[in-house]
């Protein structure tokens, strides 16, 4: 009898060990937390592009999460996750550079066509963008960088074409282009 007993709680711990790892490997990430996109963009982006993702900054941009990480191997991505409801993300898109380099990308959220900068390769005070939109030189925007934010710059539904130049400067006026 007593070996039987054993025998019951043997089964229903190894029952219940199969079941949290079948749990485990089945459970996909939902995107809600910084911690699950960092794991969503460790299984987008290819490992050529960057591996073991950390999210240094987020901004909420509309409904969506532009996020800028970078990776233990040297690489920076500007990401971007889409809403699915009920506080959940999915990773849309990404843009991968090297760490030094500054990350620019154009993406539409909301049949919005945004801007987006990012320089993780040096702490900086401020950054300076020039666009020509429609063939025509813009009056030069400044953005405070201290805090190493995504720079998100809303593009005008009637632009045509655009270009921009970004650099950015830290506090010994070293310029970072």
């Amino acid at each position: 009898m007593k070996k039987r007993i054993i025998g019951v709680f043997l089964l229903a711990a190894v029952l219940l060990i199969c079941g949290v790892v079948f749990y485990q490997s089945q459970k996909e990430e939902d995107g809600a937390t910084l911690e699950s996109r960092e794991v969503l963009l460790d299984q987008a982006i290819s490992q050529s592009k960057g591996t073991q993702w950390t999210i240094a900054t987020e901004t909420k941009l509309e409904d969506h999460i532009v996020s800028g990480a970078y990776s233990t191997d040297g690489k920076v991505t500007l990401a971007v996750f889409s809403p699915l409801g009920d506080g959940k993300y999915e990773f849309t898109a990404s843009v991968n550079r090297d760490k030094d380099d500054i990350v620019t990308n154009t993406t539409a959220i909301n049949g919005t066509r945004y801007n987006l900068i990012w320089f993780c390769g040096a702490q900086t005070e401020y950054a300076e963008a020039t666009y020509i939109i429609n063939g025509q030189l813009q009056p030069v925007k400044r953005f405070d960088t201290t805090n190493m934010d995504i720079i998100c710059v809303k593009i005008d539904a009637a632009t045509k074409e655009y270009s921009s130049h970004v650099a950015y400067y830290d506090s010994q006026g070293n310029r970072y282009e």
